[in-house]
């Protein structure tokens, strides 16, 4: 009897199973994908499509976003470029978000947009909670409105889209675009992928044969006896100019001889601000005793400098290694470096830490915080206070704006 009850039961549960799974399938639960899996992406398009327009007739295109997944941004970036010979801008208008100044361009700005035949476009949201974008749903980013100088199809190129979100943890995550709908853009697009790719491969073999070069010298290099040497140094941030007591930094420093790194893993060691608005500090390294060391110092949130002479300065360019060398010896070597300048915004990056460039994304992270009035936040304050007065501000925000100005972006190599 009792079996026949087991048997009967598991029937049923069979049944039922089976039930549920014709159901499922029919109302398509085992197709939907969890909003938050995979990688994000967005389409950026042009709505409505361009079309042939008669000369001196005008257009009105509005570029539409439309991502995989829900999106909860903070601003964005891309650049539109077109001949001015047959397309003048008459309007810029941003539908979503609001223009970063001095970095986006809008309407006020035609006159030099229509002269250089390229539009920077970039907006931040006001609010620091960041906008909503749904999944699958097209939400208008700008529109751009002209006049045709000739008859044709005004051709807007679109490169370099990329939106900036919040993630849960507050920090910030690069989602670049694909163009679609506009075979012209797409082409651009694709040309900027695959360029991006082929540097990260390219990377990769630079990499190893770093790796078989400092394999090699080790081993020619391995017959001579090394020695410790003492070197102190000191040197310039970009933007600090008030000495508060105890203000220290991690400095990173990697040293190459005859080209080549000696030690895969960088020194690290912690600098003092004194109230000559210097950065001291000192670290010990057994070197075999030579004339052909060259040092690559980066300090925290700054962008990483190489020097090759003991007292590099900066004139009216930017210092230039050139063939010069660093002598060391087994002493101590002052390493004299307060001619430079060290350039200040790397913060932020793919993985939340420092990538070797000052882009967008640091700006953005900045504004983030000021927006969120986080300013005086410890952990914001470790992360983002460029010029080290103990808050993140616009003067912060403004450091990154004079490095642009200057045309650095990233660390020397």
């Amino acid at each position: 009897m009792i079996r026949k009850k087991i048997i009967i039961t598991t029937g049923i549960l069979l049944i039922i199973g089976i039930l549920t799974i014709v159901y499922g399938v029919t109302k398509g639960w085992f197709n939907k994908k969890s909003k938050a899996s995979g990688t994000p992406t967005v389409l950026l398009r042009v709505d409505p499509i361009p079309v042939q327009i008669a000369e001196n007739n005008t257009f009105s295109y509005t570029l539409k976003a439309n991502p995989n997944q829900n999106l909860n941004i903070i601003g964005y970036l891309l650049t539109i470029n077109f001949d001015n010979a047959k397309v003048q801008i008459t309007s810029i208008e941003y539908k979503t978000g609001v223009i970063s100044q001095d970095l986006g361009q809008d309407t006020s700005n035609k006159d030099t947009v229509n002269q250089l035949g390229k539009i920077n476009i970039q907006a931040e949201i006001s609010t620091a909670q960041g906008e909503l974008l749904l999944q699958n749903t097209d939400v208008n980013l700008v529109t751009i409105s002209g006049k045709a100088l000739i008859t044709g199809i005004p051709q807007l190129l679109i490169d370099n889209f990329k939106l900036y979100q919040i993630n849960s943890d507050s920090t910030l995550t690069e989602v670049s675009g694909g163009v679609g709908e506009f075979s012209t853009s797409s082409s651009s697009s694709q040309s900027s992928s695959s360029g991006s790719v082929a540097s990260s491969s390219s990377s990769s073999e630079q990499s190893s044969l770093s790796s078989s070069s400092s394999n090699a010298s080790t081993s020619s290099s391995s017959s001579q006896e090394s020695v410790k040497v003492v070197i102190k140094i000191k040197y310039r941030m970009q933007g600090v100019l008030n000495w508060i007591a105890n203000q220290s930094a991690l400095t990173k420093l990697k040293i190459l001889k005859n080209g080549v790194e000696i030690d895969n893993d960088s020194i690290s060691f912690i600098a003092s601000l004194s109230s000559d608005y210097l950065w001291h500090g000192q670290f010990e390294q057994r070197l075999v005793p030579s004339n052909d060391y060259v040092f690559l110092v980066k300090p925290d949130k700054h962008l990483q400098r190489k020097v090759c002479s003991l007292s590099g300065r900066d004139s009216s360019t930017l210092y230039d290694c050139g063939e010069n060398t660093i002598t060391l010896s087994s002493n101590t070597t002052d390493l004299d470096l307060s001619g430079l300048t060290f350039f200040a915004g790397d913060i932020t990056g793919e993985q939340g830490i420092a990538d070797g460039k000052v882009d967008s994304l640091d700006y953005v992270m900045i504004q983030l915080i000021i927006q969120n009035n986080t300013g005086k936040d410890p952990t914001k304050v470790a992360k983002a206070d460029l010029n080290y007065d103990g808050i993140v501000d616009t003067q912060d925000a403004s450091l990154i704006i004079e490095v642009w100005e200057k045309g650095i972006n990233q660390d020397e190599k």
